[in-house]
């Protein structure tokens, strides 16, 4: 029951340039709501301070502030568009990391310093790719505790099939800025 849309962009018209941000992956699904996975390949590691690397170098922001920021973005466009607005829903939405090189337990429990909290089913690492099944039971349990507010919603009424018309009306593997009422395609 899963909607996977990927490489998106959202941003406000007036917010466009810096304020963009990118989806990496979005997973909708009509009973568990909306799940946007942020995905950092490379050597991911903390410092001491807190500070985020990605291959030794410096992130320029953290996966977290740049995960929150993506995701309240998508729900503040999402819940402006008249669409949106007249279907009255308003599904619970959070968002994943997605470390695909690295052990995420190392990395999460090395110096930590208490400026940010992860559940162990936020993260997907390398360690969950290498086994059949993990990261769907993962993105599950993740989706589960975030959509517990979709349990009164009426089972017959698929949300997503509305989303994906403002998200990505074009789909075909078509990259969308979300927020302008249209989608650019991209032809390869």
């Amino acid at each position: 029951g899963w909607v996977i849309a990927h490489n998106l962009y959202v941003a406000r018209g007036e917010e466009r340039g810096a304020h963009t941000h990118e989806l990496d992956l979005l997973l909708l699904h009509p009973k568990r709501g909306m799940v946007m996975v942020e995905v950092k390949c490379g050597r991911v590691e903390r410092t001491a301070d807190g500070s985020w690397l990605q291959n030794g170098a410096p992130m320029r922001k953290p996966p977290d502030t740049q995960a929150t920021a993506a995701i309240y973005e998508l729900r503040d466009v999402l819940k402006d568009h008249p669409l949106w607005q007249r279907l009255g829903i308003n599904p619970p939405s959070g968002w994943m990391l997605a470390l695909p090189d690295v052990d995420a337990s190392a990395v999460m429990r090395q110096r930590l310093d208490g400026t940010i909290s992860l559940a162990s089913d936020q993260v997907i690492d390398r360690v969950a790719l290498a086994q059949a099944g993990a990261v769907a039971r993962s993105v599950e349990a993740f989706a589960t505790r975030i959509g517990k507010g979709l349990a009164g919603a009426d089972p017959g009424f698929n949300w997503t099939q509305q989303a994906m018309e403002i998200i990505a009306p074009e789909l075909g593997f078509s990259t969308s800025v979300i927020g302008d009422r249209k989608s650019t395609r991209l032809n390869s």
